[in-house]
């Protein structure tokens, strides 16, 4: 994916793009949000594209990240995910129907996405233990489940960065041949 970088002023490779999907009030903004700016911004967030440039092994790399609203019709979803090397399902622990949702939502979702695009469904506000509404699961629906908080911050660049590295290893060994 070819995108400007404004600080170079020229069009820069974006190797790595993660879509963040899941119903309304989440937390897929704020979770995007603790991980750009290492801290939680309260209040509502909207939807946008961020294209950040961070050091992974010595190398600068570019990494877009999408949050996708809640959509209307599934083809909303269809440009972003399509161009995705990443995809989040997130969902909040504390309320069963956003969890019920991305089963919803699984069956039209997999035949979009690369089938080298890795699908991770994130539990958010996993630091409210005492008004969980869903257990956590090591995978639901034959897919690694991860927990994260927006709030506190905890597991999202790890997550992420994770992601991030898997993601350039499958563009390398594409690229030479694999």
């Amino acid at each position: 994916m070819v995108k400007l970088n404004p600080r170079l002023g020229r069009v820069s490779f974006c190797p790595v793009r993660i879509v963040f999907l899941g119903a309304a009030g989440v937390g897929k903004s704020h979770l995007i949000s603790s991980f750009l700016r290492n801290n939680f911004v309260s209040g509502e967030s909207k939807p946008q594209i961020h294209q950040i440039e961070r050091q992974i092994q010595q190398e600068t790399i570019y990494i877009q990240l999408c949050e996708e609203p809640c959509p209307t019709e599934v083809c909303d979803w269809v440009t972003s995910l399509k161009n995705a090397s990443v995809v989040f399902l997130v969902y909040d622990a504390t309320n069963t129907s956003s969890f019920e949702y991305i089963s919803k939502i699984l069956p039209d979702i997999k035949p979009i996405i690369h089938e080298e695009t890795s699908m991770i469904i994130l539990e958010n506000k996993c630091d409210l233990k005492s008004q969980r509404s869903v257990a956590f699961q090591e995978t639901a629906f034959d897919i690694k489940c991860d927990q994260v908080s927006a709030v506190t911050r905890e597991n999202i660049d790890l997550v992420v960065y994770r992601e991030v590295e898997s993601a350039l290893i499958r563009v390398s060994s594409r690229g030479n041949g694999g």
